[in-house]
């Protein structure tokens, strides 16, 4: 299942994407700003019984600051993911941009037919001009159910 950035509220920007070196992206800022947090509702159309691991795909970018910024990632009220940005730093201007891909592995028990993730940056800047964010393309999640 893909959850594209438009389906994220509380990032720069609101629900709509905003194009970032030729894709569609959605950025959190710093815990001193109003976007330190994005989140997505979706729901699953659940089949039986899930296997026991699932996981969750993030496609985007750090800042382009050299220290990686610090996020976690909660699925339902549970973190599954807190730690360094995962993703390549942006190279800032340069087309097609450092896109790339992490993989968070996680109990397929905590999801439900009615989801909630959210992505928070959990730097203390306050500025948007700066490059502690952390930008999101989309998010793929992966699930199986048992045979």
């Amino acid at each position: 299942m893909r959850i594209d950035d438009g389906q994220f509220a509380g990032a720069f920007g609101g629900r709509r994407s905003n194009r970032y070196l030729g894709r569609s992206a959605s950025w959190v800022y710093g815990q001193g700003t109003q976007w330190h947090t994005m989140t997505a509702n979706f729901k699953l159309r659940l089949q039986g019984e899930l296997t026991r691991r699932a996981t969750l795909t993030l496609v985007g970018m750090d800042g382009e600051n050299p220290g990686k910024n610090r996020i976690a990632v909660t699925l339902n009220g549970e973190v599954i993911y807190r730690g360094r940005n995962p993703l390549p730093n942006d190279q800032c201007c340069e087309e097609p941009g450092n896109w790339g891909s992490a993989t968070i592995d996680f109990p397929a028990s905590l999801l439900r037919r009615n989801n909630t993730v959210s992505i928070t940056n959990l730097e203390p800047d306050d500025c948007t001009r700066c490059p502690v964010y952390v930008m999101v393309d989309y998010v793929e999640l992966t699930y199986r159910f048992r045979p």
